[in-house]
């Protein structure tokens, strides 16, 4: 199953030179059991409680890591970080969770002149990213023009 989903969504994490979501299914051959528990207790209600849900997040990096080193030492193209494993929250949720990719979110904070920061790595704030985008959705729900534009491709910048 795991293996399905990759294949379904490796464009959207993996890429030629990191591929955190190939990594997981690798290691699930090997030990099938501690992948399904880093998903299970990744995907566990928080009940809305994003300081708990980093927190998931933070563990799952870790359990990810430990895995690295036992089969692919070394290798920096198999590291889970806050981004991959936001996805994986997002795929599984897309309702109460938000792609992230910090090239893109920074250059759109910018544009609309959000400016909290957010952080980076292990210093990155997932309540104050939401409250962004959460900010982003309701703006979206409120502007019946800016729905329209959805159907459009969106072309240069601010």
């Amino acid at each position: 199953m795991l293996y399905e989903a990759w294949k379904a969504s490796e464009n959207l994490i993996d890429s030629a030179n990191q591929q955190p979501f190939y990594a997981l299914v690798s290691y699930a051959k090997e030990e099938p059991e501690t992948v399904r528990k880093m998903f299970r207790e990744l995907f566990a209600d928080d009940g809305g409680n994003l300081a708990e849900r980093q927190e998931k997040i933070i563990a799952f990096i870790q359990s990810s890591e430990e895995l690295k080193a036992k089969y692919a030492p070394g290798s920096w193209r198999y590291t889970n970080d806050q981004r991959s494993v936001m996805a994986y929250l997002f795929f599984h949720d897309p309702e109460h969770n938000y792609l992230y990719k910090a090239t893109q979110a920074h250059e759109f904070a910018d544009c609309v002149e959000f400016l909290d920061d957010w952080g980076a790595g292990a210093n990155f704030t997932l309540d104050v990213y939401y409250r962004m985008c959460d900010e982003l959705v309701a703006a979206i729900k409120d502007s019946p023009a800016l729905l329209q534009t959805h159907m459009k491709p969106i072309r240069g910048k601010c």
